[in-house]
Parts: C-alpha cells; structure tokens; sequence
C-alpha cells in the first residue's frame, strides 16, 4: 500500500497525516510506503518514502490525505484504488 500525504515540515511529528500513515503501517502487514515531497528521506518509521512516481507506478491502493498542489498534478495517472480524503481537484 502506497499512502500520499504531505504535512507542514515544521510540524512533521504532529501531522494528522503522520498519525494515519504510522496507524496503517502498524496495523497492514504488507509494505506501507509514503510520498512526501518535502522531505528526502526519513529515519526510525515504520513505513518508508517513496517518489511520487513510484506511488504512481507501484501502489496497490493510493490514499491522497493531504491536499498538497504535487498531488493535485498526478490524482488521475494512479492505477490503484485511490482513497481521496480531501477533494483533490
């Protein structure tokens, strides 16, 4: 499972994003990986980062959790389930 979020860099660790991303990684017993394109990588999760083209290519199911403009770009080009939380245009 591939989620798509993003959150405010300098409240990463108190993203509601983050919450629901560690929340489904902890609970999925298959590979949960993220796409932030404000960060390059990540240390001491649970899930890991990927590119967005990577989501787009390798998702299963794509859950968009944030409203960021990256995700606005790309909503159409995933061949997953996509879970659209937030209305992405």
């Amino acid at each position: 499972a591939s989620l798509v979020h993003t959150c405010n860099f300098s409240r990463y660790g108190q993203s509601p994003a983050l919450y629901i991303t560690r929340k489904i990684a902890s609970m999925h017993k298959g590979c949960v990986t993220a796409v932030e394109p404000n960060i390059n990588s990540i240390e001491n999760e649970i899930f890991s980062l990927i590119s967005i083209e990577d989501a787009i290519n390798k998702a299963n199911i794509a859950v968009l959790l944030v409203n960021h403009k990256e995700f606005q770009k790309i909503k159409n080009q995933f061949n997953a389930v996509l879970i659209d939380t937030i209305g992405v245009e």
